[in-house]
């Protein structure tokens, strides 16, 4: 009994037997948490994969289904029992959005169940943003004489509900905005001591002859005096629409405003419609757009220019307004656009010339000291007062290669679209295949970015202007 008590050659195969049932569920183990983790793998992938594609603001769809799409791809494994999942932040404006995902599915165990465990449970998290950090708008608005009455006023009402739909659907202190109405010009009052001759290295009043006669706009220092007549609108010269950053800092002659035509005819004299540039408080704006006047001739050529130049990085610091690093250099910048809107084709966008007063002898009666006299008297009169003009835009055309005012407004045009802002045009009233809208649907980015609004229908300006706020969600990331 001794000898058998201290055999132990049967203790190797009891103790194979007692050990092969935990050995069998851990080699098993590894096999359910490899599953697990490939599973755990996928799921991460996929989450990933749909809050980058549902954070794009170009994307348009219902955030739900874009993530469904993504996981459904992992739904027919064959060990996968369940996955779902919650978008737990999902925030979006013009210019940003941001989406949070949760999601969660189990597997089936296959070997754990020995040690009581039925399945494993997987969780993966995943956010993602994207946004144009930095939006830039310049809005250009036709205040012309044919703007009056009903018009202007949803002008008005249009570009306002424009200017809240952008500050109120983006981030605090991201957008600036420019307003530039223009007529027969566009009065830069706000910067016109910037860029126009001063009085004290000025050729002040000017003989008729040193300021030029027929269509060219004269080059010189020039200034006016009569401050009744005086506009705050400069001089541009043909090679100023050749790039977007040929001013700043180079003088102009201010625009004459004789005395006969000293009206709104060559500049939008009222403060009105002064320019209201790079500004960040939407209630100024809105207070500046509540204000706009219809007046005078219509110029899109100078209009588009101003426009663009306050998105030209090269203006930077020069404009004034709310931000002074602004307009952000186009590498550096989210998003910038430019809208412009005319109700109609360019016209009479001339310049009086600097007249001379002619002087002249005439004799007749007259009555003079209480009583009447045959005498000979001098008199005078200005020239400028007649038909005389230094430069007229004159009908837009198709002819990009001829010196108009048609042709001016194609290179501002072409020069933005260059530089990737985006464009955006709005025809309001414009006789169909005229001139102006051929010219606006030409500027626009594309034919999508052109809005052809019919003056009799309610409300369609509005719908216009709200439909490019809509739009810009879908701007091209370049920050």
């Amino acid at each position: 009994m001794r000898r058998m008590l201290r055999d132990e050659r049967g203790n190797i195969a009891l103790m194979t037997a007692l050990l092969a049932v935990p050995v069998i569920g851990l080699m098993g183990a590894a096999v359910d948490f490899a599953r697990y983790t490939s599973l755990r793998m996928e799921m991460e992938s996929a989450v990933q994969a749909s809050v980058l594609a549902a954070a794009s603001l170009s994307q348009s769809g219902n955030t739900d289904t874009v993530v469904a799409e993504f996981l459904d791809q992992i739904k027919d494994s064959p060990y996968v029992d369940d996955i779902d999942f919650e978008v737990t932040r999902n925030e979006r404006y013009l210019t940003s959005r941001q989406i949070s995902v949760r999601a969660s599915g189990k597997i089936d165990t296959l070997f754990l169940r020995i040690f009581d465990i039925d399945e494993l449970s997987v969780v993966s998290e995943a956010s993602a943003q994207q946004s144009v950090d930095n939006l830039e708008v310049a809005l250009v608005l036709d205040v012309s004489g044919s703007m009056g009455g009903s018009k202007i006023r949803d002008l008005r009402d249009a570009a306002s509900n424009f200017v809240d739909e952008i500050f109120d659907a983006s981030d605090p202190d991201t957008v600036s905005m420019s307003v530039v109405p223009f007529a027969a010009s566009v009065n830069i009052a706000p910067i016109f001591d910037d860029y126009a001759y001063d009085i004290d290295s000025a050729n002040v009043e000017p003989d008729a002859d040193a300021y030029n006669i027929g269509y060219d706009v004269p080059e010189g220092n020039f200034r006016f005096t009569d401050y009744n007549n005086r506009s705050t609108c400069i001089e541009l010269y043909n090679s100023d629409f050749d790039s977007l950053d040929r001013l700043p800092a180079e003088e102009r002659a201010e625009i004459r405003l004789s005395s006969r035509y000293a009206d709104s005819n060559f500049c939008p004299t009222s403060r009105d419609n002064e320019v209201f540039l790079n500004s960040g408080d939407p209630d100024d704006l809105k207070d500046m757009i509540d204000d706009l006047d219809a007046e005078g001739y219509t110029a899109i050529n100078e209009g588009a220019l101003w426009g663009a130049f306050t998105l030209s990085p090269e203006w930077r610091g020069h404009l004034g307004g709310d931000y002074n690093d602004r307009p952000l250099p186009y590498e550096d910048s989210g998003a910038k656009v430019l809208v412009i809107m005319s109700d109609g084709d360019m016209n009479q966008g001339r310049r009086v010339k600097i007249g001379r007063y002619v002087e002249y002898e005439t004799c007749g009666w007259r009555y003079r000291n209480g009583r009447w006299r045959n005498e000979c008297w001098t008199e005078s009169y200005m020239e400028s007062d007649s038909t005389q003009w230094v430069r007229d835009n004159g009908d837009a055309n198709d002819y990009p290669s001829q010196d108009n005012a048609s042709a001016q407004t194609k290179r501002v045009c072409n020069a933005v679209k260059e530089e990737g802002i985006i464009v955006y045009t709005i025809g309001f009233d414009v006789t169909p295949g005229g001139n102006a809208d051929r010219l606006l649907d030409y500027c626009a980015t594309s034919d999508l970015h052109y809005y052809y609004v019919d003056g009799d229908v309610e409300d369609a300006l509005s719908d216009a202007f709200n439909a490019i706020a809509a739009s810009i969600n879908a701007l091209r990331i370049t920050g």
